[in-house]
């Protein structure tokens, strides 16, 4: 079975899914129908021995479609989740080297997937700065600063943008490695339709640098081990705006180190 069609355009409850070949159909949930249609989507990260009082924060960047979400947590013991509603954070990303040497070979950075090549010149910072100038030509960057007592370089997205980057240095002759790239995580997100190549325009990232949390739903208390099911679902589950940033975050209150996951399942709406 194949096709998918709306029983009700104007229906979020019920589609159909009819075999082309026999013609025969039968009726199913929405968001069963939309992995049928390549537009649902999962993703999610854990730790395992999350400090009392430690979080996991999932950031929800929403394109240019509503977001059909259900957030999922899990922990190993008391924890509670929240979601947040316009939340304000900094998408700046720095990325900082250990100040070792490089004097020979080159540096690639990859921004938004897009490969920046910078060979080494006369010296170290000059190389630097001038692999912040390559960074600072694409398409996505506003701008990008290379600050040679800090060893970082500092990169800030165009407005309403988002960077995702790596540095590879392997290619280099020098001790120099990248210690850290702040800003968050990108998750990787998965189409649960594993024949479908469809992608979606929404960002999830994990760890992001938060400024303001937003407008907070209502919380949920649950005691682990818990598997989510229909208990749980419905509070969770929600129809974002639009072009929004979500806080979906989940928190360890057990009073020592446990387990914690948390998930987005969502599909796109229209």
């Amino acid at each position: 079975m194949s096709n998918v069609d709306n029983v009700n355009p104007g229906s979020s409850i019920v589609d159909s899914i009819v075999d082309p070949a026999t013609k025969s159909g039968r009726i199913v949930l929405e968001s069963h129908s939309r992995i049928h249609q390549g537009k649902s989507f999962v993703a999610g990260s854990y730790t395992e021995a999350a400090a009392d009082n430690a979080v996991i924060d999932t950031l929800i960047k929403v394109g240019d479609n509503p977001l059909h979400i259900i957030g999922l947590p899990d922990a190993g013991g008391d924890a509670v989740a929240q979601m947040f509603e316009d939340t304000v954070v900094d998408d700046e990303v720095v990325i900082t080297d250990d100040a070792g040497t490089w004097t020979d070979g080159s540096v690639v950075a990859t921004i938004n997937g897009t490969q920046v090549t910078q060979a080494f010149d006369t010296d170290k910072d000059t190389s630097m700065t001038a692999l912040a100038a390559g960074i600072q030509a694409l398409e996505d960057v506003e701008t990008a600063v290379y600050a040679a007592g800090a060893h970082t370089i500092t990169i800030n997205p165009v407005s309403g943008g988002d960077i995702e980057a790596s540095v590879n240095v392997t290619g280099i002759t020098g001790t120099m490695t990248i210690s850290s790239i702040s800003g968050g995580t990108h998750l990787k997100i998965f189409n649960r339709n594993r024949n479908s190549t469809t992608i979606s325009d929404v960002i999830v990232k994990t760890a992001p640098v938060i400024t303001t949390d937003g407008t907070a739903f209502p919380p949920r208390w649950f005691t682990g081990p818990n598997a989510q099911g229909d208990e749980s679902r419905g509070l969770f589950e929600w129809n974002l705006k639009a072009n929004s940033n979500y806080l979906f975050r989940v928190k360890n209150l057990n009073g020592d180190a446990q387990t914690l996951s948390s998930i987005i399942d969502f599909y796109i709406e229209g």
